[in-house]
């Protein structure tokens, strides 16, 4: 779990230092009018324009990454247990679906913390150093467009249209982290549970791009807020097949009597 926490947190980090420091410069320099294009107050640097900031490689990478940021805390965990019998004696103390059950509910939130710790930190960092000034439709700045979803909450309540993608995210990082878990009832092999997500994640969006398909099929594009969501049919879509799909598999899996 600290590994994978740590692993996002020094992408926030640096995000801070190389986009969210300079940009709160660049605002401070307006101000005084040290800019050789002045800048207004509607057009500096807002908080809610970096957090879905699209062009940065920094959240790319992070977003790239959560496939194998969510795994890393729990998802090989059955894989452990099972490999050195831990399973067993654990099974002679509470019943087997108690087990797995528990397994699963406590692989779905670590998946989702390990997401969710990285995205508050870049959240209150941008907070502390940018102004909290709306959006406004008209600036040129504004990647999003009318045909994204919620796309009218951003430009009159951006912090609320925040939550709800980074509500999102944190489901997406439990459902990658327990599509590793279901994994590793069937498969033997560490390296699977860890990299299937991220590969099935890779595969998608390389697919969409070859395809000339929109880039919203592609999860690692709607899930960045700066992205947004077109088609909120997709995402059903992903978290039918990476959620529910996966979850139901595990449980009938783990109500066989001859299992563990």
């Amino acid at each position: 779990m600290k590994l994978a926490v740590l692993t996002g947190l020094v992408i926030a980090f640096v995000h801070m230092v190389l986009v969210q420091l300079p940009l709160a410069q660049e605002n401070r320099m307006g101000q005084l009018g040290l800019l050789v294009y002045p800048l207004e107050e509607p057009y500096y640097a807002s908080f809610y324009n970096l957090m879905i900031d699209i062009l940065n490689p920094e959240g790319y990478t992070f977003y790239l990454l959560i496939p194998l940021i969510a795994v890393m805390p729990f998802s090989a965990s059955f894989y452990f247990d099972h490999r050195g019998g831990y399973d067993i004696q654990l099974c002679q103390r509470v019943s087997r679906r108690q087990y797995l059950r528990s397994k699963y509910l406590a692989c779905f939130l670590s998946g989702g913390t390990a997401i969710s710790v990285p995205l508050l930190f870049s959240y209150i960092s941008a907070l502390m150093i940018l102004p909290d000034i709306v959006p406004a439709a008209a600036m040129g700045t504004n990647v999003l467009t009318p045909q994204i979803w919620l796309s009218d909450l951003y430009f009159s309540k951006p912090a609320a249209y925040l939550l709800i993608y980074m509500t999102l995210d944190f489901l997406m990082g439990g459902f990658y982290a327990c599509f590793g878990l279901v994994l590793s009832l069937f498969v033997q092999n560490c390296f699977v549970v860890w990299s299937a997500g991220f590969l099935l994640q890779l595969l998608v969006h390389t697919l969409v791009g070859s395809a000339n398909m929109t880039m919203y099929y592609s999860a690692l594009n709607w899930m960045r807020p700066g992205v947004g969501i077109v088609y909120p049919g997709i995402v059903l879509l992903w978290i039918l097949l990476l959620g529910i799909v996966p979850g139901v598999l595990y449980h009938a899996k783990a109500g066989k009597k001859d299992f563990i």
